[in-house]
């Protein structure tokens, strides 16, 4: 049905057995919208978006997160996200971000990093979690693999959950009664909608169908049009 890569289908088999373990999760934003327009995920998307409740958050286990090592993988979390990442750094490999909606003041929100407005804390934090990065990647047996693990997403862990500025979008309490199916056989965990244009048109506008390389979620997105809080589950 969609045309997946084989480092796409790698890291999306990888999330749905060692992260999701049958909590469910569905595509969203920009790769839902190339998967319904395209076929495919978007050529120059850094990123596959999958979203998940915030009570329904994945437990990571030293198990897995070994495991996903030895596949050259790795995990790094904050309370906003968990990313999964190869720990090659191709620039044509896509990661993985889970993203949490979480429930405040009978509203519901998700909350993403906000890159363009970091401040200088965060910028050095940046550079330091990347220089450690660096470092594992460099790694090659498990057992200094796990340690370097465990220093790098705590350094993530408080960077991004408590330095960086955070942007919230809304999540329309219809998006819930949206019906999901499985978006691939060998899944258990990730879903797609079943009836996905209501979602896209509040997402990217009506002209959703039409490609356009030049998006910036921060002022075009419709969850952020339809309203803001302080960021905080």
């Amino acid at each position: 049905m969609y045309n997946l890569g084989y480092n796409d289908l790698k890291i999306l088999k990888l999330t749905d057995k060692y992260i999701l373990k049958d909590r469910i999760a569905w595509i969203d934003q920009g790769s839902l919208l190339g998967l319904v327009r395209d076929g495919k995920f978007i050529e120059w998307d850094d990123d596959i978006d999958i979203t998940c409740m915030y009570d329904k958050k994945p437990e990571l286990s030293m198990s897995d997160l070994k495991l996903l090592l030895e596949h050259d993988y790795i995990v790094l979390t904050s309370k906003y996200d968990y990313t999964l990442k190869k720990l090659s750094l191709g620039k044509s490999l896509k990661k993985v971000d889970l993203t949490f909606i979480y429930k405040k003041k009978n509203k519901y929100y998700k909350s993403y990093s906000d890159y363009k407005n970091q401040n200088i804390i965060a910028k050095i934090f940046e550079k330091t979690i990347k220089e450690s990065f660096q470092l594992l990647c460099k790694l090659k047996r498990p057992g200094p693999r796990l340690a370097g693990w465990m220093l790098v997403n705590s350094l993530t862990h408080f960077y991004r959950s408590y330095v960086m500025k955070t942007v919230d979008m809304l999540c329309p309490e219809w998006q819930f009664d949206l019906e999901m199916v499985p978006m691939h056989e060998g899944f258990s965990s990730i879903c797609m909608y079943k009836q996905p244009e209501k979602y896209l048109e509040y997402k990217f506008g009506p002209d959703w169908k039409t490609p356009k390389r030049e998006w910036d979620y921060t002022t075009e997105d419709g969850g952020l049009k339809s309203g803001v809080t302080d960021g905080q589950p």
